[in-house]
């Protein structure tokens, strides 16, 4: 779940930048509010806390340890406002870089800001971007058990789906993909790997 919120992240920052330059400010403005909802949530996983729905996820989020670092720069960033730090997103996102290397989540990896590399044809764009892309693959990595790092990096359902209340309380989906993972895992219904 983590590499795959890291993920997420590292897909999503390059877009706000792209926004910025083509004069797309309204697309910007979501992109960052998706952005601080993404960071939110990697909180939530690194402080290995329950993440509530979206009436309590505020609320909830104030009570993590790293909301009085992290808070305040995504709310400067949902303002609109650049503070010292330049991106208060990337600032936030750096500070949840050192949480996880002191949570031992993966190797450490040491957070740092440059280029967005696109990953075709040796192509960079100057949007500058942190390295989410790094804790992906290293948390990846990190994942001990080979039949569970080698699946689809969807992670869980609501990381797959952003699924409302009614898809995962009221309909049989998160069952089914539930039986879907333990297929691929190769573990039987009694929780044992199959042979």
């Amino acid at each position: 779940m983590v590499a795959t919120q890291w993920h997420l992240i590292g897909n999503a920052e390059p877009l706000r930048a792209r926004c910025r330059e083509v004069g797309d400010r309204r697309g910007a403005a979501l992109l960052t509010a998706r952005l601080v909802r993404l960071v939110m949530e990697l909180a939530f996983l690194l402080e290995r806390r329950y993440r509530p729905y979206d009436k309590w996820f505020g609320s909830a989020f104030a009570r993590l340890e790293v909301a009085t670092v992290v808070g305040p720069l995504l709310d400067r960033a949902l303002s609109g406002e650049s503070g010292a730090d330049g991106d208060s997103v990337v600032a936030a996102l750096a500070e949840l870089g050192r949480r996880h290397d002191a949570a031992a989540v993966s190797d450490t990896v040491t957070p740092s800001v440059g280029p967005f590399d696109v990953g075709v044809g040796g192509a960079v764009r100057p949007y500058l971007v942190s390295n989410a892309g790094a804790y992906a693959a290293a948390t990846r990595a990190a994942i001990a058990d080979p039949r569970l790092r080698e699946l689809l990096p969807v992670g869980a359902v609501d990381q797959l789906t952003h699924g409302d209340d009614t898809l995962v309380t009221f309909s049989a989906w998160p069952r089914r993909l539930a039986g879907v993972y333990r297929a691929e895992l190769g573990i039987t219904a009694a929780g044992r790997p199959g042979c």
